[in-house]
């Protein structure tokens, strides 16, 4: 996801030094060029297929893209449960309102990683149970699958 830190990164260098009217005019051409994207990717995705898109749906880079654009295949429940599958000795307990509850020993920083990447619109994480050492770190856990 360098691609978007590197975005960022410009987009915040341009809001710290330009002037009010270039701001403007940079955020009303990156809102155009969005506008432009999703409307392009939103079509090819209809021409796809259902069966394309949620195969491209899996790859992370992708997901990422049709997260961006309101446009991944999956409800949130279904990207939030995925993300906790992947996650060893981690259990869904309840989703209400874009709040996730779980339980689990793996690392606070471990499991935020892993879900709002598959679902950015989280609000908020709430854990149950024993706080997991900071010292140890299933090598599982890291990886995606």
């Amino acid at each position: 996801m360098e691609h978007i830190q590197e975005v960022e990164r410009i987009l915040h260098d341009i809001e710290a030094t330009a002037d009010p009217g270039t701001k403007a005019e940079v955020r009303r051409l990156v809102e155009g060029i969005l506008e432009f994207h999703g409307a392009a990717l939103s079509r090819i995705l209809e021409l796809s297929g259902e069966p394309l898109v949620r195969t491209l749906a899996r790859d992370e880079l992708v997901a990422a893209m049709l997260l961006l654009y309101g446009l991944h295949p999956e409800d949130f429940a279904t990207r939030v449960q995925r993300a906790v599958d992947k996650l060893p000795g981690v259990e869904l307990l309840q989703i209400a309102d874009f709040v996730v509850r779980l339980k689990g020993a793996v690392p606070r920083e471990v499991i935020e990683k892993a879900l709002f990447a598959a679902a950015p619109e989280i609000d908020a994480i709430e854990i149950d149970g024993p706080p997991a050492s900071p010292s140890f770190v299933p090598l599982e856990a890291l990886f995606s699958r």
